[in-house]
């Protein structure tokens, strides 16, 4: 499969047009058949064909963006939950931070949880 370049801040202006596919609250977000004609949509604007792997393709870079921003809130928060100054508190340097700014209302941020159990130690 080739690698498919998509010019990431239209990509991120053509999701915000689309707020089924973001927004948790809205009606349309249930919807599998509307979800997949606004990634279809997305893919016209960018000129990109509409095929299954394109589309598969973009789906993976909508989620890695995702992914990233919430990562990043998770640092924000983590830092403020230490008790830190202000100056200490994460700044995120991700170029496209700003630009999900939309999300931040619609993404729950969950601490990781380990699978390990608590190691108990024999002095």
């Amino acid at each position: 499969m080739a690698t498919m370049i998509v010019p990431i801040h239209q990509l991120i202006e053509e999701y915000k047009a689309r707020p089924c596919l973001w927004k948790t609250t809205a009606k349309e977000y249930s919807n599998k058949i509307i979800r997949r004609r606004a990634v279809e949509g997305i893919c016209e604007a960018l000129k990109l064909p509409c095929d299954s792997a394109t589309l598969t393709g973009l789906k993976r870079k909508i989620k890695n963006l995702r992914s990233t921003f919430a990562k990043e809130l998770r640092n924000i928060a983590k830092s403020q939950k230490s008790g830190a100054s202000a100056d200490d508190i994460y700044e995120p340097s991700w170029k496209w931070f700003q630009h999900l700014d939309f999300l931040r209302t619609h993404i729950q941020v969950r601490a990781g949880e380990s699978n390990l159990d608590e190691v108990l130690v024999s002095s």
